[in-house]
């Protein structure tokens, strides 16, 4: 989820709605170090992600990306060929780095079952993303989720977009973050009474 908020606050749509507001001198410098569009120590080369020109452009492609995420349903787009997150990562990326992607936890249940979210689920929780402090680019999405003077399409697109389901803290008795499931990941009997991760078997019909 970095990557695709980072795409957001480093695009063009992201950098001019900043320059609007406007910031210091040494904010603007700040952010431009963090989004590495100038020299300087922190960075090693550009970020090679696809600029969002303006607002709109930036709302829809956002969406694109993060709805794949957040939205259950669509699960199957996340793992197709024409995912809108398929030139930054795909379902190889996800079982290659998969402690990049999920963290282990307890459940209180007796079956590796992936539990049911959505919307009618008891006790569902929601996770709203915002970057770590350590990220040097946070600063600026705060500003750009909150300053009056930001366009709506991009406020509207951070405020929304990255916003999950969670379980219920009956079932994953932990911090919401930790309680997202992955789209199309189910889980099969491991040893030790551990559950480990497979593909959906409606997904990797799908995928071959």
């Amino acid at each position: 989820v970095d990557e695709v908020a980072k795409q957001l606050i480093c695009s063009t749509a992201g950098e001019n709605a900043l320059s609007g507001i406007p910031v210091t001198t040494a904010q603007m410098a700040e952010y431009q170090c963090a989004c590495c569009k100038v020299p300087c120590a922190a960075c090693e080369s550009n970020f090679e992600l696809e600029d969002l020109n303006d607002p709109a452009t930036a709302a829809s492609s956002i969406n694109s990306r993060m709805s794949e995420l957040t939205d259950p349903s669509k699960a199957t787009q996340f793992y197709s060929s024409g995912s809108a997150n398929s030139a930054s990562f795909g379902p190889e990326n996800v079982f290659n780095e998969m402690t990049k992607f999920m963290v282990p936890v307890c459940l209180s249940q007796s079956s590796c079952a992936a539990p049911v979210v959505n919307t009618t689920t008891a006790g569902v929780r929601s996770y709203v993303y915002s970057p770590t402090p350590n990220q040097p680019w946070k600063f600026a999405w705060d500003i750009l989720a909150t300053n009056a003077a930001v366009p709506q399409q991009i406020k509207d697109s951070i405020a929304n977009d990255f916003t999950f389901m969670a379980m219920s803290v009956e079932t994953c008795p932990y911090h919401e973050r930790y309680c997202i499931p992955f789209p199309g990941i189910a889980f099969k009997e491991g040893s030790l009474g551990q559950c480990i991760p497979k593909v959906d078997s409606g997904i990797a019909a799908m995928i071959g």
